[in-house]
């Protein structure tokens, strides 16, 4: 602007007007309410939302002096299961938590978390999985659409059997054991099981109809599917974990101001991992209540027999190592010797 033009006094007028604008805007930005609609992958009375999500929707609405309101809904309540990612992806959903393994191919780095006895229990597993993501950039980039808040992972996996006591890999061998996922059957048919595929739901069912002679599920299954009421025996082997994700749209994110986004940041990464891990092992301390309540026979494998458990399912880790480097993946060694050392590291704290 030519200055010489324009009396000073209309300078002063011009800045006057501008700053008289710019400030009603910026407060309007404060005062605004932002409401986020989250779909969750469990329904409200789980402990993980009772014990976790809630109390951080309410922490995030009290920090924020009622700014930010998250509105919770359980699986389906919006949008169906298989469709929740892309309707997050694309702001239908603001916010979802979820399992990787619910669409298969879609996010090929979190099966690292699903290979067999890599983590001891779900808090664990859980903050190992959130460093990974916060170590390796292309993690982050399968997670097309999203920002991501926090990991987490199951309750260790266990050898539920109704008739049989299984000590050793003999007594495993030939059994029909259920698993609700390709690699919950991978494992125990590694193991010499047959894995079969039967849903969650009717597993009771066949258990008592004699259709299989197990589960291969974690102690958090036991008081939701009824495993209880079907079986006499448990071996406890901590085989594998299910890996799960809490996202939020970028869109989203980058419209909130920076004060909100500062104040999810701060309340979710590695501290939300830990929470929502154990929150399920002590889903799966209730179900092993259950277990004793029940009578049901618990086997621990001795230290030897693990061992020969964890050597014969060395070849799921083999071959998926050369397959994902095949399609391109590098360092996916130098993960898993960071699992390792995570693992050590989080079992010591």
């Amino acid at each position: 602007m030519n200055t010489q033009k324009y009396p000073a006094t209309l300078i002063f007028f011009l800045f006057i007007l501008i700053i008289t604008v710019a400030i009603p805007h910026q407060s309007h930005a404060e005062n605004k309410t932002y409401k986020l609609k989250f779909q969750g992958v469990y329904p409200p009375a789980h402990l993980n939302i009772k014990k976790v999500v809630f109390p951080w929707i309410e922490e995030i609405k009290k920090q924020s002096n009622g700014r930010l309101i998250i509105e919770y809904y359980p699986p389906n309540a919006i949008v169906k299961d298989k469709e929740s990612y892309t309707a997050v992806e694309y702001g239908i959903l603001d916010i979802l938590a979820y399992a990787q393994g619910r669409n298969p191919g879609k996010f090929p780095l979190a099966d690292i978390l699903e290979l067999p006895f890599l983590f001891p229990n779900s808090e664990v597993g859980s903050q190992v999985a959130w460093e990974l993501n916060k170590k390796y950039p292309v993690w982050g980039k399968e997670y097309k659409g999203t920002k991501i808040l926090w990991h987490w992972v199951s309750a260790t996996a266990q050898m539920i059997t109704t008739k049989k006591p299984v000590h050793n890999l003999s007594d495993l061998k030939g059994l029909k054991i259920i698993g609700w996922s390709p690699n919950l059957q991978a494992v125990p048919k590694t193991l010499g099981a047959n894995g079969i595929n039967i849903p969650p739901m009717d597993t009771y069912m066949a258990l008592e109809r004699g259709v299989a002679d197990g589960v291969h599920a974690s102690y958090a299954a036991i008081g939701p599917f009824k495993l209880a009421e079907t079986a006499s025996y448990v071996t406890e082997s901590n085989s594998m974990v299910v890996p799960f994700y809490c996202v939020i749209n970028k869109r989203t994110y980058k419209r909130l101001p920076k004060d909100l986004q500062n104040l999810l940041n701060d309340t979710t990464g590695l501290k939300m991992s830990k929470k929502a891990g154990k929150s399920l092992d002590e889903g799966a301390n209730l179900g092993l209540e259950a277990v004793i309540k029940k009578g049901i026979k618990r086997i621990t494998l001795t230290p030897a027999e693990y061992q020969v458990w964890k050597k014969r399912t060395l070849p799921l880790r083999e071959t998926w190592i050369t397959t994902m480097e095949k399609k391109g993946y590098r360092n996916i060694r130098d993960m898993l010797k960071d699992i390792e050392l995570l693992t050590e590291k989080y079992m010591s704290n």
